[in-house]
């Protein structure tokens, strides 16, 4: 009820401002409702990475679309100039644009004096809200805010899990990267960048390093024999690398270069084998079926501890999917 209140609060401000500025641009529409607190309301952190900002038509990033923890799209919302919103025209551009493609939940649009809100139900567009925001009830927000919450999936549990997994073995659910803006997404999820999946598997790496570089004999020669064998500094450490680093408190001395690197390779060798796992499925080579193993493996482990996932089980079932890979698609031929 609180958060309902707030978010009301938040669009009849949001109202008032528009409905008070002249000469208002799509984008100073964006920022407005970005420094709204809106998407905080929502569970969203507009920085780093929950919430990317896309280019208009007319080259200026005017359109908004908002994340959950795994970067699939929850909801899309294309801004236009107030009064200069038109339905039919506008609507088209949001759902083949970007909630098609993108797969997103939800779709919305706005000149921030009205609000009309879309849900993607069975890949046919439904309308769930057309609001007047300078007349929005408290219940109206209490819906907004029960579609466009972050949602959150809980890791050890395994309902929650399978349902996550489920859901992306609907077809209508799988993005398909022929549109450019799935291509985008996709590179973008996956970039050597401050806030992408990539970037946190690296750092999670990092620490898992310190952790067991004292533990383990094997990790200890393994580096040892990368840093003699394979090993070069760089002459010039790149930008990204330092800001990386600078995000788990690592300065750019000689001996954190060289961890990073190494980490660096190792996240690399492993995110190789899973989209190469995920290629193989997807293109229906005989026998391969890496998504049901995980959840079999998941299930297997969950009914050991009683229908916990413990946080060991996720690297058991990575290690034992390597095997599975091998055994399938090396040793099988």
């Amino acid at each position: 009820m609180d958060t309902a209140k707030k978010i009301r609060e938040s669009f009849k401000k949001h109202y008032e401002k528009i409905k008070s500025g002249t000469e208002l641009s799509e984008e100073d529409l964006r920022v407005a409702f970005v420094k709204s607190g809106i998407l905080e309301e929502l569970g969203y952190k507009v920085v780093p990475k929950e919430v990317r900002f896309e280019k208009g038509v007319k080259g200026k990033k005017s359109d908004l679309i908002a994340f959950d923890d795994y970067l699939n799209a929850v909801f899309v919302i294309e801004f236009k100039r107030p009064n200069e919103l038109d339905v039919e025209r506008d609507f088209a551009q949001l759902w083949e644009r970007y909630v098609k493609p993108l797969k997103a939940r939800y779709g919305l649009l706005t000149d921030g004096l009205e609000l009309l809100l879309y849900e993607r139900e069975y890949g046919k567009p439904e309308i769930k809200l057309r609001v007047n925001l300078g007349e929005v009830t408290l219940s109206q927000c209490e819906e907004v805010y029960d579609w466009l919450k972050k949602p959150s999936i809980e890791r050890t549990r395994i309902e929650e899990v399978l349902g996550y997994f489920e859901r992306f073995d609907k077809p209508a659910e799988k993005v398909n990267l022929s549109s450019e803006i799935a291509q985008e997404h996709f590179f973008d999820s996956f970039e050597l960048k401050e806030g992408s999946i990539f970037v946190n598997l690296v750092q999670k790496t990092i620490a898992l390093f310190d952790f067991e570089l004292e533990r383990s004999k094997f990790l200890k020669s393994a580096y040892k024999f990368w840093k003699m064998s394979y090993a070069k500094k760089p002459e010039e450490v790149p930008e990204n690398w330092r800001r990386i680093m600078e995000g788990i408190g690592l300065k750019a001395t000689e001996e954190n270069l060289f961890k990073f690197m190494f980490c660096l390779e190792s996240a690399y060798s492993l995110f190789t084998r899973l989209i190469l796992a995920k290629a193989c499925e997807d293109y229906k080579l005989p026998y391969i079926d890496f998504s049901g193993f995980i959840k079999r493996e998941i299930k297997r482990i969950a009914w050991r501890e009683r229908g916990d996932i413990s946080s060991l089980a996720w690297p058991i079932t990575t290690k034992n999917l390597i095997e599975n890979m091998k055994e399938n698609l090396v040793k099988s031929v």
